[in-house]
């Protein structure tokens, strides 16, 4: 359960998520630091086929295929342990993705293609509505911060 944990930094993660998704992923946190008793085997299958392979996941079918299980039944458990549905979940890890590739200078449509949105009207759509402003926002503020501190860093020679 530790890859949950790598994409929900609490200090800085939970004040960029807003209010409508905020308990769905603070719930997920909480059971990821309870640890593996918390959810079932099934879906902590799930949850590390999800992670392992998320650019290219094309939904729950894809999940229920490898698990063996029909997608109705793990749709009802996942949603039931996870108290969200399996598609909240990969997008929100998705958008979470996208956030920490644009925090490391990426463009914004190279992250909408690596982190497996079909479009970026979509993309777009969907991280404006997670946190609140388009991506080229945090891209541009991302790009600021690392001219900063190149100045800084020249200025102190």
């Amino acid at each position: 359960m530790d890859f949950i944990r790598g994409f929900f930094d609490i200090t800085s993660r939970r004040a960029g998520i807003n209010a409508f998704w905020r308990p769905f992923f603070t719930l997920a946190l909480d059971k990821a630091e309870k640890g593996a008793n918390s959810v079932s085997p099934l879906i902590a299958n799930a949850l590390r086929y999800i992670n392992d392979s998320l650019p290219t996941l094309r939904g729950i079918g894809e999940v229920a295929r490898h698990l063996f299980v029909s997608e109705s039944y793990l749709f009802r458990r996942f949603k039931r342990e996870m108290h969200q549905t399996p598609k909240q979940y990969i997008g929100g890890k998705r958008l979470l993705l996208a956030e920490q590739m644009l925090a490391l200078g990426e463009s914004p449509t190279a992250v909408c293609q690596a982190v497996g949105f079909g479009d970026y009207t979509s993309f777009y759509r969907n991280y404006r509505a997670f946190f609140g402003r388009a991506p080229s926002v945090r891209a541009m503020s991302a790009e600021r911060n690392e001219r900063n501190k190149t100045e800084n860093a020249r200025t102190n020679i």
